[in-house]
C-alpha cells in the first residue's frame, strides 16, 4: 500500500512538473537574456514543418509541447511565410501568433498629383526604395522610349488598345493610395490601373464612344488640357478649342507638348524649342501626339468628353493664370499684347 501511495505521489509530482513546464513554455515569455534568433518560414511549409523548424532553431524545446499547445491555440496551425526574429525564451503563444499574423509590413500612403509624368512618379518612388529602372520596366518610359509590360493586359483589357511602343503614361490614375511597401512597385501600378478602370473606363465609356475618340486619344488630349489650364471651366473651353483645331485641320500647337520633350516648364516655348524634331512637337506635327504627356485628372478627362462648344480657336494664359480666348489670329494677337505686352 505504501508503495502505491509513493508511486501516486511521484506521478502527481511529475504531472505537476510537466504542467508547469508546459504552461511556462506555452504562455509565459522569458526573453530578457535570450539571444535573437531568425527563422525563415517558406511558402508551402506545413504546420508540422514549421514546428520542426522552431525546434531546430532552439525557440521551441519540445515538439510534444508545441503539438499540445496547438490543441489550445489554433494559430499554431496557420503559419504564414516570411522572415521572423524572436528572442530565445519567447512563449509558444507569442511565436505562434506572430507567425500566424505574418511578417511585419510597412504601410505607405502615397499621393500622386494630377499632371505628373511617369518619370516624375519614378523619382518620387525612389525615396521608398524603388529604383526608377524597376518602375519603368513595368510602366514603360516617357517620350515613347519604352513600352509597358504587356503581361498587364491579361488583367486589364483596356490596355490592349494602347499602341505598341507606348508607355502607361496617362493611365496611372492620380490619387492617394495606401499600399504595403513590399508590394512596390507592381502592387501600386495595379491599384492605379484598377482605380483608372473604376473611375474612368466604367462610368464614362458611353461618353467616350459618343465622342468618337479612343481612350488613348481622350487621354492624350486630356493630358494637354491638364498642363495648359487649371479650372474645370477653362479646361472644358480649352478642350473645345483643341477639338475645333483638330476638326479644322489645324495643328494643336501646345507649348505643353514641347515641355514634355525638353523637360522644362516654360510658359512659352522658345524659337529653338519649336524646331525640335519629335512626334510630340505639336507645332510641327499634325493631329494629337502619339500618347499622353502626363497622368491627367478626372476633371481634364471629363472636359474632353464634355467640352464647351464655342467658336474659339486660340487661347493663352498670363503669368497670373488668367486665360484669354479669341476666335481669330488677330484677336489672339491683341490678347498677347494685353497679357505679355508684346
Amino acid at each position: 500500500m505504501k508503495k502505491i501511495v509513493v508511486s501516486l505521489g511521484v506521478i502527481i509530482i511529475l504531472i505537476a512538473v510537466f504542467a508547469v513546464s508546459f504552461a511556462r513554455a506555452a504562455w509565459f515569455s522569458d526573453e530578457e537574456a535570450g539571444e535573437p534568433i531568425t527563422v525563415l518560414v517558406e511558402d508551402e511549409m506545413t504546420p508540422s514543418m514549421v514546428r520542426d523548424l522552431l525546434v531546430e532553431s532552439g525557440l521551441v524545446s519540445s515538439s510534444v509541447f508545441y503539438d499540445l499547445f496547438s490543441k489550445f491555440d489554433q494559430s499554431a496551425l496557420h503559419p504564414k511565410a516570411g522572415e521572423y526574429v524572436f528572442r530565445k525564451g519567447a512563449s509558444y503563444q507569442k511565436i505562434a501568433d506572430t507567425i500566424a499574423l505574418g511578417p511585419a509590413r510597412d504601410e505607405l500612403t502615397l499621393r500622386f498629383v494630377e499632371g505628373k509624368t511617369i518619370d516624375e512618379n519614378a523619382e518620387a518612388l525612389r525615396s521608398h526604395g524603388v529604383l526608377p529602372e524597376d518602375y519603368r520596366a513595368l510602366v514603360g518610359a516617357s517620350k515613347n522610349l519604352a513600352e509597358f509590360d504587356r503581361s498587364l493586359e491579361e488583367d486589364f483589357e483596356f490596355l490592349k488598345d494602347i499602341p505598341r511602343g507606348q508607355s502607361l503614361e496617362g493611365y496611372l490614375f492620380p490619387d492617394t493610395y495606401n499600399i504595403w511597401k513590399d508590394q512596390l512597385p507592381d502592387g501600386l501600378i495595379r491599384k492605379q490601373l484598377r482605380t483608372f478602370a473604376s473611375k474612368v473606363i466604367i462610368p464614362y465609356e458611353d461618353e467616350r464612344k459618343a465622342s468618337g475618340l479612343t481612350w488613348h486619344e481622350v487621354l492624350a488630349l486630356a493630358s494637354i488640357v491638364e498642363a495648359e489650364v487649371k479650372t474645370p471651366e477653362d479646361r472644358k473651353i480649352v478642350a473645345g478649342i483643341f477639338l475645333n483645331r483638330l476638326n479644322g485641320s489645324m495643328r494643336i500647337q501646345s507649348d505643353a507638348t514641347i515641355n514634355y520633350v525638353v523637360g522644362k516648364g516654360r510658359m512659352r516655348a522658345t524659337a529653338e524649342d519649336l524646331q525640335i524634331d519629335s512626334p510630340y512637337n505639336s507645332y510641327r506635327r499634325d493631329g494629337l501626339p502619339p500618347g499622353p504627356i502626363n497622368n491627367p485628372s478626372l476633371s481634364s478627362i471629363t472636359a474632353v468628353l464634355n467640352p464647351t462648344d464655342s467658336d474659339y480657336y486660340f487661347f493663352l494664359t498670363d503669368e497670373a493664370g488668367k486665360v484669354y480666348y479669341a476666335e481669330t489670329i488677330e484677336g489672339h494677337q491683341r490678347n498677347r499684347e494685353e497679357a505679355y505686352g508684346s
